[in-house]
């Protein structure tokens, strides 16, 4: 009896510091993950400081702002390059740039959305009309990091309509 207990003892001991090790390597490696990260936003913090102000205009309508490849400290620094009056005209440009790569992420995840837009006068309301229109989709959107990054580039709302039914949210 006691043999048996030892060596369970040694299993758990054993399992447990592997546990330990998994843990500290995973632990290395995002933090080597966020160093990458920094190093590459300080590197487009340089790049955009030396850009005029119509070539930062002009990046923050080809930036990537929602998706898989998508860095948000990269197009962080582009915005914080700017001053108030030219942030605010690249978030106006870069709305409809948004809602492209949004529609994007979502059939490369197996939606098939109508369509996805800014829509409104200043392209404020974020609207997605199609079949996978729900209230459970809307209140993913506001919570996901894609309507994070949506209101930052100032969408207000988000909507999505379909045949059954019209949801919106504020963000």
């Amino acid at each position: 009896m006691k043999s048996a207990r030892l060596l369970l003892f040694i299993a758990l001991s054993s399992s447990t510091a592997g546990c330990e090790r998994a843990g500290a390597a995973e632990g290395a490696a995002a933090s080597a993950s966020a160093a990458a990260s920094a190093a590459r936003r300080a590197e487009a913090a340089a790049r955009f400081a030396k850009m005029t102000p119509a070539d930062r205009l002009e990046a923050a309508k080809h930036a990537c702002y929602v998706g898989p490849a998508c860095e948000p400290g990269v197009t962080d620094a582009l915005y914080e390059a700017g001053t108030d009056a030219e942030r605010a005209a690249y978030r106006v440009v870069a709305r409809p740039a948004f809602a492209e790569q949004y529609r994007a992420l979502l059939e490369s995840r197996g939606k098939q959305p109508d369509s996805v837009r800014a829509a409104e006068q200043q392209g404020t309301l974020l609207r997605v009309t199609g079949e996978l229109c729900s209230g459970f989709f809307v209140k993913d959107f506001v919570a996901s990091d894609a309507g994070a990054r949506a209101k930052f580039l100032g969408f207000d709302h988000f909507e999505c309509r379909s045949r059954a039914l019209t949801a919106k949210a504020e963000l």
